[in-house]
């Protein structure tokens, strides 16, 4: 066999190293790889599947090697908007990946803090870095990154404002019963009744009129959504909010639209390499009510006061997640998601484990002690306030 000839053994060496350079290159930068693949295939193709192997054993997801799941996320798990569902499909992959390092709900179902937002002194198991975070916890990522793995993707749900409002009522107005001592879980559907009954678009206005910060939980029903992903629920100039809504877009990896579920599964599988195995789930807490349309020029105005914010949410982050469908491609999309309907249908016939209800409601200090016994008495009081001074006590008359 004749000897390779050293001018292109060195050409080939330089070859390598350039494309060892561009994939180190890629990771400091923090790019994304799938486009840098796409950008380079002309050229790795040139130096055969030894080059191709090369290029994309270097490449990695945000130090995740390309392929392999993603092991640390922040699932910004926002309420009523389809969200338990998608925290069932973690937990499937959670438990097939066997990721242990997760943070504990306390007080259950709560996470480090809220109502008020994420501080990691208030975050369990205490003293280390986490790397899953999917229950209920308001979003600040500054906060976040001093005690979540720094590889962590971001994600959340979002839901059309009026919708996710007649289903927050619903959820919460079960357990409020007139004449008898209010929970957290019924609040505040109490101080907004006041004994009354009324139909959901009187509610929305009495909402409306009413509600501020001085009313326990006040935020389920004034931008509830916007308030779970760190915004404050009353801010009313659209300049601050629109300057908001682009440093969350800038932060956030994805995020998935409640009317589009199946779509944004299907980018969400891309997100986190899950396998379609995970997603063979029920949908969670779904229920059936009457929907009420908004129809008067007096009540749209009223609820587009009163959920302002989400109402820009979900316009902002409608549009964007068209245009991630449209770089994930129309043709590759209509494909997975016939995958995806396709493992739904064959699983349909099994049995899936009852999940324990939710318990919202508590006394404050004494809840907040009780559930978390292994927590500190003194981190615990800290919590307990915390909570109340960002509107999350309750007060029994």
């Amino acid at each position: 066999m004749a000897a390779a000839k050293p001018g292109r053994t060195f050409f080939t060496r330089c070859a390598f190293c350039s494309l060892l350079v561009l994939a180190l290159w890629v990771l400091t930068n923090n790019t994304d790889w799938r486009k840098e693949i796409a950008a380079s295939t002309e050229v790795v193709s040139q130096y055969g599947e030894r080059g191709r192997t090369l290029f994309q054993t270097a490449l990695t997801n945000n130090g995740f090697p390309v392929g392999q799941p993603v092991r640390a996320f922040v699932f910004a798990k926002t309420h009523k908007t389809g969200s338990t569902t998608i925290r069932e499909v973690l937990a499937t992959f959670i438990r097939r990946n066997n990721i242990t390092n997760f943070a504990q709900r306390a007080p259950f179902p709560f996470i480090a803090g809220y109502p008020g937002r994420f501080k990691c002194e208030f975050l369990f198991p205490r003293g280390q870095v986490v790397d899953v975070i999917h229950g209920h916890s308001r979003l600040d990522i500054k906060e976040m990154q001093r005690c979540i793995s720094p590889k962590a993707k971001y994600f959340s749900v979002i839901r059309e404002p009026w919708t996710q409002f007649q289903s927050t009522l619903q959820f919460y107005g079960r357990h409020f019963k007139i004449g008898k001592a209010p929970s957290c879980f019924g609040m505040p559907v109490s101080r907004v009744l006041q004994g009354r009954i009324l139909s959901v678009t009187n509610f929305m206005m009495e909402s409306h009129r009413i509600l501020n910060k001085s009313v326990p939980w006040y935020f389920r029903f004034k931008n509830f959504q916007a308030h779970d992903l760190g915004f404050d629920p009353m801010l009313q100039d659209e300049f601050k909010i629109k300057l908001k809504l682009l440093e969350l877009d800038n932060k956030m990896d994805l995020v998935m639209i409640n009317e589009y579920m199946d779509e944004s599964f299907v980018l969400l599988k891309e997100l986190l390499n899950l396998d379609w195995d995970d997603f063979v789930v029920v949908d969670k807490h779904k229920r059936s009510y009457e929907k009420v349309k908004l129809e008067s020029p007096e009540h749209i105005r009223a609820f587009n006061n009163l959920s302002n914010i989400d109402i820009a949410l979900y316009q902002h982050f409608n549009s964007t997640f068209w245009k991630k469908v449209n770089q994930y491609g129309r043709e590759r999309m209509a494909k997975d998601l016939e995958l995806l309907r396709n493992s739904r249908r064959k699983a349909k016939a099994k049995k899936v484990a009852k999940r324990e209800a939710s318990f919202h409601g508590f006394k404050q200090r004494q809840f907040v002690i009780e559930e978390n016994e292994k927590m500190p008495l003194e981190i615990s009081h800290r919590l307990a306030d915390y909570m109340a001074q960002n509107s999350g006590s309750c007060f029994l008359k």
